[in-house]
C-alpha cells in the first residue's frame, strides 16, 4: 500500500502543525470522509492559539467551581454533623424528663417527614399542650389502677 495513494502530509511553518492533502481515491473515499477530514479538521481548529486559550481557561474554570462546591460540601456537611451531635447531646441529657423528650419527640417527627409540611408554631403549641394533658391523664389513670 503506497501512502500517497491515500493522502499525504506537508508540514506548514507558518500554521505549526501537519496540513494534510487528500486525494480522492475510490477505495479511501469513506475513510477520508468520515475519520481523516473530520480528524484533520479539529487539528486545524485546535492548532490555535486563541482556540487553546480558550479551552485551557474554560478547563480552569470547571476545574475552580468543582472544587469550590467540594468545599462548599464539606463544609455543610460538617455543620449538619455539628447539630447532629448537638441533638443527640440534648436527647440524652433529657431523656428523664417526659415533657421535653415529647416536645424534642413533636419536634423531631415535624421535621423528618419531608412529605408534611411543618405546622406553624401556634398550631405546633396547641398541638403539644394537647398531648401533654393526655399523658399526664394517662399517668394518672396509671397510678390509680
Amino acid at each position: 500500500m503506497n501512502n500517497a495513494d491515500t493522502y499525504y502530509d506537508l508540514f506548514d511553518k507558518n500554521m505549526h502543525y501537519w496540513r494534510t492533502i487528500f486525494l480522492c481515491r475510490t477505495k479511501k473515499a469513506l475513510l477520508n470522509s468520515l475519520y481523516l477530514y473530520p480528524w484533520y479538521c479539529f487539528k486545524c481548529f485546535y492548532s490555535s492559539k486563541h482556540v487553546r486559550g480558550f479551552f485551557k481557561t474554560v478547563a480552569w474554570s470547571v476545574w475552580l467551581i468543582s472544587l469550590g462546591l467540594l468545599f462548599f460540601i464539606a463544609r455543610d456537611n460538617a455543620i449538619l454533623q455539628k447539630q447532629q451531635n448537638i441533638n443527640r447531646y440534648v436527647h440524652a441529657y433529657y431523656n428523664d424528663n417526659a415533657e421535653v423528650m415529647m416536645e424534642l419527640d413533636g419536634i423531631d417527627f415535624m421535621f423528618s417527614n419531608l412529605e408534611v409540611m411543618p405546622m406553624p408554631v401556634k398550631e405546633y403549641r396547641e398541638y403539644m399542650k394537647e398531648r401533654k394533658k393526655e399523658t399526664k391523664e394517662k399517668a394518672k389513670d396509671g397510678k390509680r389502677k
